[in-house]
């Protein structure tokens, strides 16, 4: 999927996307991108991946209702002001969700349930991160140079030790990163990163161009090709 948003002041970024499940026969990932009709210049650009924990019985559930942080964001940018508080608060919202419908249903399977979640805003010339698991945001920057700016929060035996819906056994990874005007970003869930480097991904863009369809096409060949039997999910601003 392809979309190019238009902001009251002309196209500054567009986006591309694309999620697919794996083997298991259904997609527990989950992304969001900006709504349609928005100023970006005013409001900035955020963006979302979650991956739903295969081994929770609703992890998809979860990756879905933890991508509407997007929709919280511009909604509480346009009630207060956009930004990082205003992505806080988002962010605040969701997790209060989780917990109001863990409450409300007294849903066991819900409350041991969980999912990734890589959240950036893109405003003002800097790239907020919160970010919990295992997917991956990627900066790449105009002089060609790339940083993985996300950390993964596993043990050594691969579990997880943070993400969304769960008690965080350490610190959620909260950074601020200069954007200079002409970077791009991708994220993407671990059916892909852990398959695709960001070198990689940038040998993509240079044959097929940031944005074509059969860039991402590639990525997911590529992971597939390597032994990826797990959903896929990627989204990119460029």
């Amino acid at each position: 999927m392809t979309q190019a948003k238009n902001s009251k002041n002309g196209t500054l970024m567009k986006f591309s996307s694309r999620t697919d499940m794996g083997q298991k026969g259904f997609n527990q990932d989950a992304l969001a991108l900006p709504p349609q009709d928005y100023n970006q210049q005013k409001l900035g650009v955020c963006l979302v991946v979650a991956d739903g924990i295969s081994q929770c019985p609703k992890g998809g559930e979860i990756a879905q209702n933890a991508v509407k942080v997007v929709k919280e964001y511009y909604h509480m940018a346009e009630q207060t002001s956009p930004g990082e508080n205003a992505l806080n608060d988002a962010l605040e919202k969701i997790w209060m969700d989780f917990f109001i419908k863990v409450a409300q249903d007294n849903d066991d399977d819900y409350l041991m349930s969980g999912t990734t979640l890589t959240l950036v805003l893109i405003f003002e010339g800097k790239l907020y991160l919160r970010h919990l698991g295992d997917s991956h945001c990627d900066i790449f920057y105009p002089d060609g140079s790339t940083n993985r700016i996300t950390e993964e929060h596993n043990c050594v035996d691969g579990y997880l030790l943070n993400y969304f819906g769960g008690e965080l056994q350490t610190s959620a990874q909260e950074e601020t990163i200069d954007f200079p005007k002409g970077s791009k970003v991708v994220l993407s869930s671990d059916g892909i990163n852990f398959f695709v480097e960001p070198l990689q991904m940038v040998q993509l863009a240079e044959e097929y161009g940031w944005g074509s369809e059969k860039m991402i096409d590639e990525m997911f060949k590529l992971s597939l090709e390597s032994g990826s039997n797990d959903d896929k999910t990627v989204v990119m601003g460029y």
